[in-house]
């Protein structure tokens, strides 16, 4: 069995970029293209683990599992699989710089600095816009780092002869220059784009004095970052190194690929792969099908939707490229379906139908491609109807999430200053207890909303709710006791079992509370948080 510095999968010389049409299921194409080279090499199947492949999410490293598995008849030994934005993280790539700080961290940190400069300069935003204007500024230095532009030229930036509010703004943004590398140093970490930036610069300086020998695929990524695009370029060069592009259009015509390589038309969807050629060193007409197109109209599809996304200052060619568009859409077009709904409910039955049929075929595959959330949560539903769980790659919006719901209840909760609809609500939450068991918790919510919920409150806020509850241990404890025994009848089963060792309902609504409004906010948020944190 050949070791890894010796397996060949490619025999060509480098740098090397491949393409898988678009179309085609990329994860299939890439793992059946990666064992068929493995047996063009004469290597085992065990030969797979010394593979490395980056590609550019953790869904598509998952996706690319399942297809290694299907491909091999269910083995298990794989490749190495790795994300681009993972490079940092991984201990065993060569950098000396402090760990990464972790996003979460990183985003609550900077809402502090955001809420004090808010404070501090009222005019410029409400405190509440705080989390989201944080989350611009973490948005803003992955940017930085990732184009690898140094924070420091904001201070280049000239407000004098502009209005007022651009003054507004670099006192805003002079938070990532002057603050948050105090915050940094004293954290011990570094932004994980900086330390992205870090690795791929010291595997640069590493590879190219003792080159890696094993096989390294980068697959996927169009190259849109510049860490990304650099590390894509040195990968490319090592011996066994290849870059497999998605849906790279080889029939581009040269007045095309010279338009888009002159950059005149940064917005075409093969610009950024354009680019990243450039970068590797590879011309286009060198780049090489990694799977043959299978599909009898890909082809034309391919050629036709050239046609269609021709940069401006090529589109002259149309004049004289009619038969050969009108040949393409044909061929292309011929398994097109047009569906024209009345509304978006019909419209999310009809695409679950299709995707039914599919599913009911053998063979068959299909997959529902929409920007549009709300549709796509339609044909979720629909589909649920007929016990159909669909593979959402969007996922579902926090907020609807119980964890999600969970957090709006407790924010809502101390807006509402403890109205009893809203803290009813949060109390009977499956995610709520107050360090009782589930059991105890239900009783006393179901106890504390007949008895004192429902009657009148004296008082808002958390000191009204509490005197209510004291009130109704009160009147327990002075109660005849024909009273009790007809108030244990009207206790369900479940309610009657363990209430002798339940708490009292004021000591239950104390707990839940802590007493002071600020410190039940922080524990019931810490909470919130903690079941966020399970989404990770």
């Amino acid at each position: 069995m050949p070791d890894a510095s010796t397996l060949r999968l490619f025999p060509e010389p480098g740098p090397r970029a491949f393409t898988i049409p678009a179309g085609t299921p990329f994860a299939q194409a890439l793992a059946e293209g990666v064992l068929s080279r493995l047996r063009a090499a004469g290597a085992p199947a065990e030969a797979l683990a010394d593979v490395e492949i980056v590609v550019s999410t953790k869904r598509a490293a998952r996706d690319l599992r399942s297809a290694f598995v299907a491909a091999g008849g269910g083995a298990s030994v794989g490749p190495r699989l790795r994300t681009l934005d993972a490079l940092g993280a991984d201990p065993r790539l060569p950098c000396d710089a402090p760990p990464a700080i972790d996003g979460a961290r990183r985003l609550l940190l900077l809402t502090r600095l955001v809420r004090a400069l808010l404070k501090r300069e009222p005019g410029l935003a409400a405190t509440a816009v705080a989390p989201a204007l944080a989350a611009d500024l973490a948005a803003l230095l992955g940017s930085a780092f990732n184009e690898g532009v140094s924070l420091d030229r904001l201070e280049e930036i000239a407000t004098e002869d502009h209005a007022a509010h651009w003054a507004k703004s670099k006192a805003f943004l002079d938070i990532v220059r002057s603050a948050w590398p105090q915050i940094l140093e004293a954290e011990g970490r570094i932004d994980p784009e900086d330390r992205n930036r870090r690795v791929v610069a010291a595997l640069e300086e590493l590879w190219d004095a003792s080159p890696r020998r094993a096989p390294l695929i980068i697959a996927g990524s169009t190259g849109s970052r510049d860490t990304s695009a650099r590390f894509i370029a040195l990968a490319a060069r090592q011996p066994q190194g290849a870059v497999v592009l998605p849906g790279f259009d080889t029939e581009m015509d040269p007045r095309t690929r010279e338009t888009l390589s002159a950059g005149a038309a940064p917005e075409h969807p093969q610009a950024l792969l354009m680019g990243l050629l450039d970068r590797i060193g590879v011309a286009a007409e060198a780049v090489r099908p990694w799977v043959e197109d299978a599909r009898a109209d890909g082809p034309a599809r391919a050629r036709l939707l050239g046609q269609a996304l021709r940069p401006a200052p090529v589109t002259d060619a149309w004049r004289g490229a009619g038969t050969e568009i009108a040949e393409a859409a044909a061929i292309g077009c011929g398994r097109m379906t047009l569906i024209e709904a009345p509304g978006p409910r019909e419209e999310a039955a009809a695409i679950a139908l299709v995707l039914r049929e599919a599913l009911e075929t053998p063979g068959r595959r299909a997959a529902l491609i929409t920007p549009d959330r709300t549709l796509a949560r339609r044909v979720s539903a629909e589909l649920t109807r007929w016990g159909v769980k669909a593979d959402d790659s969007g996922g579902r919006p926090l907020s609807l999430t119980p964890p999600g719901v969970f957090f709006q209840l407790v924010a809502e909760t101390v807006r509402s200053d403890w109205a009893p609809a809203t803290l009813l609500s949060l109390l009977k939450h499956p995610l709520a207890h107050a360090g009782f068991d589930r059991g105890a918790h239900q009783r006393a919510v179901r106890l504390f909303e007949r008895e004192a919920l429902r009657a009148e409150r004296r008082r808002a806020g958390v000191e009204g709710l509490l005197a209510a509850a004291r009130g109704v241990d009160e009147a327990a404890r002075r109660a005849p006791q024909a009273e009790r025994e007809d108030s244990v009848e009207r206790e369900t089963p479940s309610e009657q079992e363990g209430a002798e060792s339940g708490p009292t309902l004021g000591a239950w609504l104390a707990e839940v509370v802590a007493r002071d409004p600020p410190q039940a906010l922080q524990r019931l948020a810490r909470l919130a948080l903690e079941q966020l944190r399970l989404l990770r």
